[in-house]
C-alpha cells in the first residue's frame, strides 16, 4: 500500500473519532452544538504536504469553531486567548487536548498524515453528513 494510500486512509480514521469527540463534546459545552453547521469548507486550504497556506488564519476544524461558536468577550474576541497559537491552540488548550490528542482526532497532522489529507477527510465528514440530512429531509416531506 503507497504511503499516500495509508496516509488519506489514517486521516479518516483520525477524523472519525475527532467527530465523534466534537459529537460528545457538545453534552458539555453548548457553544459546540451544531458545529457541522458553522464549518467553511472553502476556508480549508495547503500548501505542499507540512502547512497550510490561508488568506485569513488557520482554517482548521478547531479555528473555524472557536472563530464562530466560542464564547466572546464584550469586545468580540474569543475568551480563549492563552497564547500567541491563534485560534486552534486556544480552543484546544480550553477542551483540554494534548499535541498527541490533538493529533489522534485529526485536528493535527504528523508525520505519518498530511494536512491535504486531514482536509480532505474532514470535507469527505462533512458532505457525507451534507447527503445524509439532504436524504432524510426528503423523506419527511414525502
Amino acid at each position: 500500500m503507497s504511503d499516500k494510500r495509508s496516509s488519506i486512509e489514517e486521516a479518516r480514521k483520525r477524523v472519525a473519532k475527532g467527530a465523534a469527540f466534537l459529537d460528545k463534546m457538545t453534552e458539555e459545552e453548548t457553544f459546540l452544538k451544531g458545529w457541522r453547521e458553522v464549518i467553511d469548507r472553502d476556508r480549508f486550504a495547503t500548501y505542499g504536504e507540512d502547512f497550510r497556506l490561508l488568506d485569513t488564519g488557520c482554517g482548521c476544524i478547531l479555528a473555524q469553531i472557536d472563530n464562530h461558536r466560542c464564547p466572546r468577550t464584550d469586545g468580540g474576541e474569543s475568551i480563549f486567548d492563552f497564547d500567541e497559537g491563534g485560534q486552534y491552540s486556544r480552543l484546544t488548550v480550553y477542551l483540554g487536548l494534548s499535541d498527541l490528542d490533538a493529533v489522534e482526532l485529526g485536528f493535527e497532522r504528523d508525520e505519518g498524515v498530511f494536512y491535504r489529507h486531514l482536509d480532505q477527510a474532514w470535507i469527505e465528514l462533512l458532505e457525507a453528513a451534507d447527503a445524509k440530512h439532504s436524504d432524510m429531509s426528503d423523506r419527511e416531506r414525502t
